[in-house]
């Protein structure tokens, strides 16, 4: 009986942690896809070129940075 709980509880995390990975990718995509419409002038006030913003925009959303490894 024992046993079966605790594989529930794990099977509960792993769910909990993927749909928590699924959402973060999900913000990213929409944080990157808003960057991308931002005009030079809005990209300028948060102190990015458009070249920069566009190369951000065109990352995977399995490409993070490097402190995200352990989320």
């Amino acid at each position: 009986m024992t046993i079966a709980i605790q594989k529930t509880e794990l099977g509960f995390r792993s769910l909990r942690r993927f749909v928590s990975s699924v959402r973060t990718r999900l913000d990213l995509w929409r944080t990157r896809r808003a960057l991308a419409r931002l005009d030079s002038h809005l990209l300028k006030d948060i102190g990015i070129t458009p070249e920069q913003a566009r190369h951000e925009a065109e990352l995977t959303v399995w490409d993070v940075p490097a402190n995200w490894s352990d989320r």
